[in-house]
């Protein structure tokens, strides 16, 4: 009615025939949550007599046509058996229909006008409040779950939550220690830093701060947006390899007030390669639309990171906290409440799948956060890299490294993974892979510290999962298994 008030039928037709583009795919319609279970039943039974009927190859490109044809994405695996076994599986089917209905039902949200400064600011207040549900849902099970040691230790999986990057509190500092420590190798290497903005088109973006819808808007969802810069990030990284143009930092995606995503970069390099750096990047970034109204103001910035104005990590710390707790903040960039706005920002990028940060040519933090946990080690070049990771000295942990923009096997300590253990058949022969629910190997822990071909094992415990509270009378009391918990080095969950 709004729309045919301001324009006329015909227009207010054509915009419903573009919501049911969002909502229905071939016959399955995404905002009949009744039916997805027996859409997924009904598919996976398909791919079940694809797999029994065909060889595996030709089973399996079928299943994959089946998923295509829906617009569901493909699994990332490789494996063709594993993922035909997915193709199979009814709950498959069903988490993927779940995620693309809810993607679409906020995408109609988005262009209906609910999702912008005037409305709802980042996401939909049910986006907001479904991510919630899930979060309170998902604490209530970390609480009443413990997990145990074979010395009788006990602590609950929220315990163990609250010491990790779990807990927002410790993501955000262990991110700022990295931008820190960034900071401190460029200026040991020289390098100079700039603090770049990448905006999307003008097409993409729904909404007006004042509600009004953009005549522009091409209906483009937040996750295409998201992979539309990630496709131009591609480019960049691209081209500034070709001309051996080595750069580090970090990546920030976050929404504008109507969801529509951009990207704050921090990224540092040689001062000979500064000028063409910038040249690079801005050209890839208004390459497409970049001669329309407002692109040279609002597609591209780069800011120099001036030290008489504030440290490098001061430009980006901001965006950080905005992104994770809001901490530290009073406002976002639009006025409202920092901690609220945060939630949001966090909900929107939850739906759309969107990575909020990403760490550019800096060695492993899995690797880091395992040092951080070891004893004092005997070999000097393993325990140099465990006392700076300790005292949280990310930059010195760079340099022992090997440096910035090292491959995996040019650093000089990588972690080693237990292979997967086998079950053999002394009768037959035969060995049987200790396999997950879709045929793909167990998770494989980590064991110990490569360092320069020499394996360092690690002091593991054995742990097992309690669904229940422990025991007073076996359990410690809370404050001594608080006190306990910087012993926990690696968790084996074992069923």
């Amino acid at each position: 009615m709004r729309i045919s008030s301001k324009t006329d039928y015909v227009q207010a037709n054509l915009f419903l025939l573009e919501i049911e583009k969002h909502t229905t795919i071939d016959d399955l319609n995404l905002v009949d949550n009744q039916n997805h279970h027996i859409f997924a039943e009904e598919k996976s039974k398909t791919c079940a007599r694809f797999k029994r009927n065909f060889p595996e190859r030709l089973a399996y490109k079928l299943s994959a046509q089946l998923m295509s044809r829906y617009k569901l994405g493909l699994p990332k695996n490789k494996n063709i058996t594993i993922n035909l076994n997915m193709f199979c599986c009814e709950d498959y089917w069903l988490k993927r229909v779940r995620a693309a209905s809810s993607r679409a039902i906020e995408q109609v949200r988005r262009m209906t006008g609910l999702i912008n400064k005037a409305k709802g600011i980042y996401c939909s207040d049910n986006a907001r409040d479904n991510w919630m549900w899930h979060k309170e849902q998902s604490q209530a099970y970390l609480e009443s779950t413990y997990i145990e040691n074979e010395d009788g230790q006990t602590f609950s999986l929220a315990d163990i939550a609250k010491t990790n990057v779990s807990n927002p509190t410790i993501r955000r500092c262990e991110m700022m220690t990295r931008i820190r420590g960034f900071e401190e190798v460029a200026k040991f290497n020289g390098d100079l830093g700039d603090f770049y903005t990448i905006t999307t088109p003008s097409k993409m973006h729904s909404h007006s701060t004042t509600g009004i819808k953009n005549s522009k808007y091409n209906n483009t969802t937040s996750k295409q947006a998201n992979d539309y810069l990630c496709n131009v990030w591609a480019r960049i990284r691209a081209k500034l390899e070709r001309e051996q143009i080595k750069i580090y930092g970090i990546r920030v995606s976050e929404p504008h007030h109507d969801a529509t995503p951009h990207w704050h970069l921090l990224l540092f390099t040689a001062p000979k390669h500064r000028e063409r750096t910038r040249e690079i990047i801005q050209h890839y970034a208004m390459f497409e639309d970049g001669n329309e109204p407002g692109a040279e103001e609002h597609r591209y910035k780069c800011i120099p990171i001036d030290p008489a104005k504030g440290d490098a990590a001061g430009y980006i710390a901001k965006y950080v906290a905005k992104n994770i707790d809001g901490e530290f903040i009073k406002t976002d960039s639009y006025g409202n409440e920092a901690k609220s706005s945060a939630q949001r920002i966090t909900a929107w990028a939850n739906l759309n799948g969107i990575r909020q940060f990403q760490f550019i040519g800096g060695p492993s933090v899995t690797l880091w956060r395992q040092l951080r946990r070891a004893e004092a080690q005997e070999n000097q070049e393993l325990e140099a890299c465990r006392k700076v990771a300790d005292a949280s000295d990310w930059a010195a942990y760079v340099l022992l490294m090997g440096g910035i923009n090292k491959t995996r096997l040019e650093r000089p300590i990588q972690l080693e993974y237990q292979q997967p253990e086998n079950d053999i058949d002394y009768e037959t022969g035969e060995i049987n892979l200790c396999t997950g629910r879709y045929g793909a190997p167990l998770s494989t822990p980590i064991i110990g510290f490569k360092v320069r071909n020499i394996i360092v094992p690690i002091k593991r415990k054995l742990w097992l999962l309690k669904p229940s509270p422990p025991d007073d009378d076996c359990s410690l009391a809370r404050d001594e298994r608080e006190n306990n918990l910087h012993q926990v080095v690696t968790l084996d969950l074992c069923k």
